[in-house]
């Protein structure tokens, strides 16, 4: 794995000089990773012949090095970053990005999703459970989560949504007319035929903006989502 100069061929290794076997060894990792995107940091220390601690800091080097060549690119496209996968016990070189979110970006999703109201507890803990595993540290969303769920409030509807809302979106973009039972505020439930134009997210509900069609007129409706019922896409398409 190692590639040396001539002129190392003819010394020993304790005669070669420190800095250049951490080179050696750096470019061994470098390769490492190339080659096979991941490594096992204790094969590696085997492999080396060094310590533990010393691989931990020929990574940071790296991780460094990787980071320096990005932000000289003007922090544009993405770059590499060599971190620890617990589960699997092993050093991944995952691709990381100026999108990759930071603490900030997670404090402000978390925020919205928990105060928007408009999520059962099973579709929020969805979702943040697939926040936390966008993250490089997952313990800081766990401690955002912790704090903010003491402001949730579940809707009284109880209805899981966000299904519901990725087929209406599809709906709209195939230009179909759809149809639906609502039930009302009152209670009373009626059966609407509608062309979707848009889905809207307004004081904790979500509505289906909709063009209905009475003899020559033409006139929208908002429908919340929560309270569409037995929702079907038919094979007419919207005017």
């Amino acid at each position: 794995m190692v590639i040396k100069e001539e002129n190392d061929k003819n010394m020993g290794e304790d005669q070669i000089p420190s800095e250049r076997l951490a080179i050696y060894r750096i470019l061994d990792l470098y390769n490492l990773i190339n080659k096979e995107n991941q490594f096992d940091k204790a094969a590696f220390v085997k492999y080396s012949g060094t310590s533990e601690r010393t691989v931990r800091r020929d990574i940071k080097c790296l991780n460094d090095y990787f980071k320096r060549n990005y932000e000289n690119e003007g922090s544009n496209g993405v770059y590499r970053e060599i971190s620890y996968c617990r589960k699997e016990n092993l050093y991944n070189a995952n691709l990381r990005s100026d999108y990759d979110f930071s603490e900030s970006d997670i404090y402000a999703f978390v925020k919205v999703i928990i105060q928007s109201r408009a999520f059962t507890r099973k579709e929020i803990t969805r979702m943040l459970n697939i926040l936390s595993s966008q993250v490089k540290d997952a313990s800081v969303v766990k401690e955002i989560i912790a704090k903010e769920e003491l402001y949730y409030v579940e809707p009284q509807h109880k209805k899981d949504i966000i299904d519901l809302l990725w087929i209406i979106r599809k709906s709209i973009e195939r230009g179909k007319q759809v149809e639906f039972d609502y039930k009302r505020a009152d209670g009373r439930q009626k059966h609407h035929v509608v062309n979707p134009i848009a889905v809207v997210f307004n004081e904790y509900y979500f509505y289906l903006v909709s063009e209905i069609e009475k003899g020559s007129s033409k006139f929208e409706i908002p429908f919340r989502v929560d309270r569409i019922e037995n929702y079907i896409e038919t094979n007419k398409h919207s005017t």
